[in-house]
């Protein structure tokens, strides 16, 4: 788990996630899985410029990025061809 907060909102955003994805890439994640609040509509928009998987699920939002399909939680390695 993981929680990013920035002094001035709306500033380093993207490096931040730029930097967290490839190290999270770098240590062989398999997904990367998150909540936001319906209303985070900054968050929202840097999770969908990031690839997320958004969805929403009653009061909140639920975010997950496949960084490895072949491993991820529900996704199969593909089969013999």
């Amino acid at each position: 788990m993981f929680s990013a907060g920035l002094d001035a909102p709306g500033e380093g955003g993207l490096p931040l996630r730029q930097a967290m994805l490839d190290h999270f890439r770098a240590s062989g994640l398999a997904e990367v899985v998150g909540t936001a609040l319906p209303d985070n509509v900054r968050m929202l928009a840097l999770a969908r410029a990031s690839g997320f998987e958004v969805t929403r699920d009653d009061d909140v939002v639920r975010l997950r990025l496949v960084l490895r399909p072949e491993t991820a939680q529900g996704h199969e390695a593909p089969g013999p061809a």
